[in-house]
């Protein structure tokens, strides 16, 4: 059975389930991929950050369970090649790495810039590049124009930096991906990207596996309910239960995770209530795992639109 899709704006279908591959070691990562297609992934979701794109490319080119054409695969460039060169080369990289010939998804992985070569190092004022997006943007748009990329869009992008970027652009981007969970719902970015035909997908869906949502006592009281009324057998989990929240409000979703029986949990898809999707819209909980802000002060603006301006577009 072909996996659930959500059409984007570009007119490409991404499978609503995808498999995220942040921090995952060599043979891990070899393993999990290879299971994910046999549970029914189609969706994998890479970076050149993540280092494991090689890794990646030889499972994806040595499988004989998914023809390319069934597959979509997202990569992004990261902070240190936003200079519309090193923006292509990354592209051109990723693309060899993973064995694909082309990219379905290209993220520009990150708002800010930091200087060529300094994407590993901590973050501090003095390795930040002043790149206009635009410029980076641009030359995503060109990748479009020659065939070696599908669909763009951008990643960790707020509402203020979409609304100045999206006049100037040819080919407006087709997804935004976010740290998104019932911990940190973002309703007013969503709202917004929907509302202007962007698609969402959600990193971090699970939180970061250290509980809160999944140890949420609105979520594990949805789970304990449902199972004592099913009779035992088709349990479903607190991450069902997180991640049909995000896709009921029309979120994609990458979960990561090693363990195969949670590749397929993750991958069983449940229908809420309206009122347990009420129930976890109430949550008052929030917490953002992933904000440079933490090491760079100046990159307030990144989470924080209210405090300082993004200062190049």
């Amino acid at each position: 059975m072909a996996p659930e899709t959500t059409t984007l704006s570009s007119g490409y279908k991404i499978p609503t389930i995808g498999l995220g591959t942040y921090d995952s070691m060599t043979g891990e990562i070899t393993r999990v991929v290879h299971e994910a297609l046999k549970a029914g992934y189609r969706h994998i979701d890479c970076a050149r950050l993540y280092g494991n794109e090689d890794v990646i490319g030889e499972i994806l080119g040595k499988q004989q369970i998914v023809p390319r054409n069934e597959l979509f695969i997202t990569s992004k460039v990261f902070e240190d090649s936003h200079r519309p060169d090193l923006a292509r080369q990354s592209c051109l990289d990723s693309i060899r790495d993973l064995q694909v010939g082309y990219l379905d998804l290209l993220l520009i992985h990150w708002p800010h810039s930091v200087k060529p070569g300094k994407g590993q190092e901590r973050l501090t004022p003095e390795i930040l590049d002043n790149v206009p997006i635009m410029d980076t943007w641009r030359e995503l748009e060109k990748l479009v124009d020659e065939g070696l990329v599908k669909s763009i869009g951008v990643s960790n992008f707020n509402v203020k930096i979409l609304e100045k970027m999206l006049p100037q652009c040819r080919i407006k981007p087709a997804v935004n991906q976010v740290e998104l969970n019932p911990c940190l719902p973002q309703h007013e970015l969503v709202k917004y990207c929907h509302d202007h035909d962007i698609a969402v997908v959600a990193y971090c869906p699970l939180g970061k596996g250290k509980g809160d949502v999944l140890t949420d006592p609105t979520i594990k009281r949805i789970v304990e309910r449902r199972n004592q009324k099913g009779g035992g057998e088709d349990k479903v989990t607190e991450a069902q239960v997180a991640l049909a929240w995000n896709i009921q409000r029309g979120v994609i979703v990458i979960p990561k995770t090693a363990n195969p029986a949670r590749l397929e949990e993750n991958f069983k898809r449940i229908t809420l209530t309206p009122e347990e999707m009420a129930e976890i819209n109430a949550i008052k909980t929030r917490i953002r795992y992933i904000d440079p802000a933490k090491e760079c002060a100046n990159l307030k603006w990144v989470f924080s639109p209210k405090e300082a301006e993004c200062p190049v577009i």
